[in-house]
């Protein structure tokens, strides 16, 4: 047995080990993939508000969605990237609304078990609504 590897070897293992201390995630990011679980996207008919300006350079025109303009995944997961209006705020936490824009409703595979809901933000499932700032929002149940 070659004795002389065993410093080698010892200092890698140290080097190993403190590189994944700074490559670990945080709690939060693992409690917020967590909280995704196997639940996909979800649409909301009643709640949703879609784009429905035909110019894409116009100014957004919210409204029912209109489901027909949904891709079809097949057996992926549809994901709604929902984003934030512009000018348009919650009258209780004075964030925007979140609409969804066809364009950017987008399929993943299953596999990889990911999707935006909310692009920026989070969704708020207690609350059924997008939240941009997130960090400290007293949410009850997080997507």
């Amino acid at each position: 047995m070659n004795t002389a590897r065993r410093p080698f070897t010892s200092l890698l293992c140290i080097l190993v080990a403190v590189a994944s201390l700074y490559t670990t995630v945080s709690a939060t990011e693992v409690e917020r993939h967590l909280q995704f679980g196997n639940e996909p996207d979800f649409f909301l008919p009643d709640v949703d508000l879609c784009d429905n300006n035909d110019d894409p350079n116009g100014r957004a025109l919210l409204g029912r969605c209109d489901t027909s303009k949904f891709p079809n995944c097949g057996g992926d997961i549809i994901c709604y990237n929902r984003k934030p209006a512009r000018d348009q705020f919650w009258p209780d936490i004075h964030q925007p609304v979140f609409y969804i824009q066809y364009d950017r409703i987008l399929c993943y595979p299953r596999k990889w078990n990911a999707c935006s809901s909310c692009t920026p933000g989070r969704y708020c499932k207690s609350e059924k609504r997008c939240i941009l700032e997130e960090n400290g929002y007293p949410c009850e149940e997080w997507i």
